[in-house]
């Protein structure tokens, strides 16, 4: 809704519901309210401190348009945002936060975000630049010294980053041995999905990808799709 004026000016976006049209805004407010009637009425099954923590949130949401605004890093506050369900969803069962193990839960889904948002922002850079918005990867290409190829190693990090909290959290969740076997495989299953997001950076082509190339990018966010398929998303 916010940002239906700059969708339409960015090729990628143009065609989305809201920016080419095919919905109005009026619609759409209408669909947001329901899913937010939707969202609260499963927030409040949740236990108290669960219950604060999901509103506190919306804080976040709100703001998260506004951030190509006024910051070189909207990636990295989508993180922020996105990844707030990590937190949630410990909250959700324990009844508090553990900061041994959310804090680097939620710092690895920041990081994980930073990484792939970042490598999808690569297809708008020129649109960005036309429009005056601003871009993690428009900063990370600019401390590359202009070349999109450049940002591969910051890309790099931010995967190494997210690879390691991950599994730092899935490492400090045993600490304790106060857990039932439900609570251990949940634990078992952090360690493995810090694992799979290992693999993920290490094969998804983020290293081989000309990220100057939007077709590339493309490729590089479908994890290597073929030809066909990046045909039809065009």
């Amino acid at each position: 809704l916010w940002d239906r004026d700059i969708d339409a000016l960015v090729a990628r976006t143009r065609n989305r519901p809201i920016a080419s049209g095919a919905v109005s805004p009026t619609a759409a407010c209408v669909f947001l309210g329901v899913q937010l009637l939707a969202g609260l009425g499963i927030l409040l099954r949740l236990n108290d401190f669960s219950v604060a923590l999901g509103a506190s949130s919306l804080a976040l949401v709100a703001a998260y348009p506004a951030m190509k605004r006024v910051t070189n890093w909207p990636q990295a506050f989508l993180g922020l945002t996105f990844n707030w369900g990590a937190l949630l969803g410990y909250a959700a069962v324990h009844g508090q936060l553990d900061p041994m193990v959310c804090a680097p839960l939620y710092a690895s889904g920041v990081f994980w975000t930073l990484l792939y948002d970042t490598v999808y922002a690569h297809q708008d850079v020129a649109d960005d630049e036309n429009i005056g918005v601003k871009s993690t990867a428009l900063r990370l290409r600019e401390m590359a010294g202009g070349r999109a190829e450049g940002t591969k190693k910051y890309l790099a990090m931010f995967g190494a980053a997210s690879t390691a909290a991950v599994l730092f959290a899935g490492l400090m969740s045993f600490r304790s041995g106060n857990f039932n076997l439900s609570q251990k495989m949940m634990r078992y299953r952090v360690l493995a999905q810090g694992a799979t997001v290992g693999v993920m950076v290490a094969t998804s082509g983020v290293a081989f990808a000309d990220l100057g190339k939007l077709d590339q990018v493309w490729k590089n966010i479908t994890l290597g799709g073929s030809d066909d398929e990046e045909d039809g998303k065009k």
